[in-house]
């Protein structure tokens, strides 16, 4: 089982993207904007991030680093 963080502005989007990942037998972390993704990030290991790049608080390019 893999842990993959959603990072989306659109609830319906990270619900989605949540249903089809519970389904194929992994864990969704969902984030609807950067500082709470990097707080998720922060405290576990994630094994994929499916990132949003038109966020309102910011790009979301802007945080692969962190």
């Amino acid at each position: 089982m893999s842990v993959i963080l959603i990072v989306d502005d659109d609830p319906l989007i990270c619900q989605t993207l949540a249903a089809l990942a519970g389904k194929l037998g992994h864990q969704a972390l969902l984030a609807g904007d950067l500082a709470q993704a990097q707080a998720l990030a922060a405290g576990q290991p994630v094994d994929l991030v499916l990132l949003d790049v038109q966020l309102p608080a910011g790009c979301g390019l802007d945080c692969i680093p962190a």
